[in-house]
């Protein structure tokens, strides 16, 4: 019997996860998690959970890659399962945690005296009271109040003339 025509097929040892970092991520997806272990390649995807794609991830180098996370319809611990085929998966037991995260959408007023004191409003959603809320005007903090699921209350503090980056931490 002759062959009539012939394709390339190879045999691989499999992946080792390692771990993950940052392992707690938004419902909204996009956190970039960093996976650690063995045997990457530059054809490695990611599956969140135990349904949907193997998306692509950035490959760093044989013991590391950057998956984005995808977006969840609920908070809780999913595995992560990484394949070179998009058939055979390694996991990682430890997972991976989607939770509501605080998101900053803007804040109200947006200019104030360089005295600092003026009520500012932090606007956005996921805001809860049992979180310790920090407001960072620049690279100087202050302790937020919590008002509502949707509105933080920071306080600007004292600041020469100029623009700076305003952060919610939680």
């Amino acid at each position: 019997v002759k062959a009539m025509s012939s394709s390339v097929f190879e045999f691989f040892s499999g992946l080792t996860v390692m771990g993950l970092s940052p392992s707690v991520g938004s419902t909204f997806g996009g956190t970039a998690v960093r996976v650690s272990g063995s045997g990457f390649g530059r054809e490695t995807c990611g599956r969140f959970g135990i349904t949907g794609s193997c998306d692509a991830c950035i490959f760093v180098s044989n013991t590391l890659v950057v998956c984005k996370s995808p977006p969840a319809t609920e908070q809780g611990r999913v595995g992560v399962m990484m394949s070179l085929n998009g058939a055979d998966f390694e996991g990682n037991a430890m997972g991976f945690e989607y939770a509501m995260m605080p998101e900053m959408y803007a804040i109200r007023p947006s200019i104030g005296l360089e005295l600092g004191g003026c009520a500012v409003t932090v606007v956005g959603h996921g805001f809860a009271s049992s979180q310790d809320m920090i407001c960072k005007f620049g690279r100087t903090e202050q302790t937020g109040i919590f008002l509502s699921e949707s509105s933080i209350l920071c306080t600007s503090v004292p600041h020469v003339a100029g623009k700076v980056q305003v952060q919610l931490m939680v």
